[in-house]
């Protein structure tokens, strides 16, 4: 990276995008603990809530759900001592990426609607 900074180059590092991601296992379990911890709090309080509709507090369920089941948890993980292994990105070339995943998103959505 001091090389990079040298040569003036803007490089986005995205945890997502680095290979070989590396785990700390004592971490990564206290921070499924916590995230545990955080689902069953804010289910008891949608539970506990008295002043919510039924439908309100499915919705607020399904919502909750979606937060903790599809979204990753990358607290407890760190990264290698070198990028050797790593993908970097020039904020130009991810912003191209980003553009040809919406693209591609587009053209998949107009497929499964013929």
């Amino acid at each position: 990276m001091a090389k990079l900074n040298q040569l003036d180059v803007s490089v986005v590092l995205k945890i997502k995008q680095l290979q070989n991601l590396s785990t700390d296992g004592d971490k990564f379990a206290e921070w499924q603990r916590h995230r545990e911890h955080d689902f069953n709090a804010r289910m008891q309080a949608i539970n506990d809530a008295q002043d919510m509709q039924i439908e309100e507090k499915e919705a607020k369920i399904q919502e909750l759900n979606n937060k903790f089941l599809n979204e990753e948890d990358w607290r407890g993980f760190f990264l290698p001592k070198d990028l050797s292994n790593t993908v970097l990105f020039t904020r130009e070339q991810l912003l191209q990426l980003i553009e040809r995943k919406r693209e591609l998103d587009n053209e998949i959505q107009k497929l499964k609607e013929e």
